[in-house]
């Protein structure tokens, strides 16, 4: 029993996971099937999986200062994936990394989904970008009560 991680910790360690999955191309009904069968857990738990890892991946590009470079960067980036999935016949690869692509153009409607369990993280997310659907989804995760993020400067003085 000593060896058994905590909930939160275990929790963590599969949303890292699935992070690694995501930035790899793997589509989302391939990581839902993998969670399901690997931990043992329902879809919408694993869902919630990736919906955290998005978050995580989401801030840590967001740390770039230059937003426009940053999405160019990652464009580039899915492109590439997207070119060399097709020329070794990785169909599904292609087929992931382009729903990436166009999740990141904004061409899909927000979902909204509910998570399971508690996580924990080690860095601190900075969710000064995120949707209000975003934060709460995490603050489920957190099993936290969502609370209004505070305005950006900006927003002040428009009124």
């Amino acid at each position: 029993m000593a060896n058994t991680p905590k909930r939160g910790d275990q929790v963590g360690q599969r949303i890292n996971v699935v992070k690694g999955l995501k930035v790899r191309g793997m589509s989302n009904s391939e990581i839902v099937e993998h969670g399901v069968k690997e931990w043992e857990v329902d879809e919408r738990t694993v869902v919630g999986y990736i919906t955290a890892a998005r978050l995580i991946i989401k801030s840590e590009f967001a740390e770039d200062s230059n937003p426009e470079h940053t999405r160019a960067e990652v464009t580039a980036m899915f492109k590439k994936i997207v070119s060399l999935s097709l020329a070794q016949k990785k169909y599904s690869a292609a087929v992931a990394a382009t729903r990436e692509l166009a999740q990141l153009a904004g061409l899909y409607a927000p979902q909204r989904v509910e998570v399971t369990g508690r996580i924990e993280f080690a860095k601190a997310v900075d969710l000064k970008d995120a949707s209000p659907e975003e934060v709460e989804v995490l603050a489920k995760l957190l099993k936290m009560e969502p609370m209004a993020l505070p305005a950006h400067e900006d927003d002040e003085h428009e009124h």
